[in-house]
């Protein structure tokens, strides 16, 4: 829930908009994660290596993070 109210303090005009968007971006991103993830195991052959290749993004995320602008509350 914290990136609705993040989205919603973005777009102080259009909350509705900004929860559904987010919301339906985040059930999106899911779904593709879930055939992405499913598709790797079927690969590698082994559903327990491919979510161990999980721990790779989780590292990165917190990096990947720094490079995002947010305006400071006032």
């Amino acid at each position: 829930m914290t990136s609705v109210t993040m989205m919603q303090e973005l777009l102080p005009g259009n909350v509705d908009f900004a929860s559904g968007f987010i919301l339906g971006l985040c059930m999106g991103a899911g779904g593709i994660g879930t055939a992405v993830i499913g598709w790797a195991a079927d690969v590698i052959g082994s559903l327990s290596d491919t979510m161990f290749l999980l721990i790779i993004p989780t590292i990165l995320c917190p990096f990947l993070a720094l490079f995002f602008w947010y305006p400071a509350g006032n």
